[in-house]
């Protein structure tokens, strides 16, 4: 018999190892993006759910797998929201996540970070939009050009709360390389655009490039 049976149905499911071996189940999570680490993704309310799914359950140990080759999208976020999850699963993960951005990214821009990781979830809602952890930003439907326009507000609204310098404005310009790698994608000039528009394109991607190495991101993918 198969012991690393998992059957799920709409509403119920059982680990079939925990019939053989009580207490001893452990389950590795995956909680990135393998094909885009920079590219937002709002599991937020599903770590939530499945971290406690696992509690309920008899889950003995949890081993979330994120961008493991170095910073990607969130990624002091998610510890930080996982390791509390993991202590109390039954906290509220949006309470959690205001309590970091308030901290991280200030208490003017840390709402405004928050607005935009809720953002994504809006999508999540409707039938058949789901995350993964191969997503392409041009096919998953929690990215279509509307969302991003809405998220990008938000994060304009962080820029202008962060200050011109300091802890604050460093941490939201980390936030944003997620968007801007996107949109770079969708805007690449045409064959026969101008010249006015390929020098206008070449500055955001080296300044892009640039943020890169500022912050220590040695893969995107």
């Amino acid at each position: 018999e198969n012991l690393n049976l998992i059957v799920y149905n709409d509403r119920n499911f059982r680990y079939g190892e925990n019939d053989f071996a009580p207490g001893r189940l452990q389950v590795w999570h995956y909680a990135a993006n393998f094909s885009h680490y920079l590219q937002p993704l709002p599991d937020w309310d599903e770590l939530a759910a499945d971290i406690k799914l696992y509690t309920d359950n008899g889950v003995s140990g949890v081993f979330v797998e994120g961008d493991y080759q170095g910073p990607g999208e969130m990624s002091v976020l998610r510890t930080y929201v996982i390791g509390h999850l993991m202590w109390n699963p039954n906290q509220d993960v949006w309470a959690l996540i205001s309590d970091f951005c308030n901290g991280y990214y200030g208490p003017k821009a840390g709402p405004c970070i928050v607005r935009y990781l809720r953002t994504f979830q809006v999508p999540l809602k409707k039938p058949g939009v789901h995350v993964g952890v191969y997503d392409d930003p041009n096919k998953a439907g929690y990215l279509t050009p509307d969302v991003a326009a809405k998220a990008q507000a938000a994060l304009d609204y962080a820029d202008a709360a962060a200050g011109p310098r300091g802890v604050y404005r460093d941490r939201v310009d980390e936030a944003t390389l997620g968007p801007r790698e996107i949109a770079l994608g969708r805007t690449k000039p045409a064959a026969d655009a101008s010249p006015a528009v390929r020098t206008a394109y070449r500055k955001r991607f080296e300044s892009f490039v640039a943020d890169l190495r500022r912050f220590k991101v040695t893969a995107i993918g």
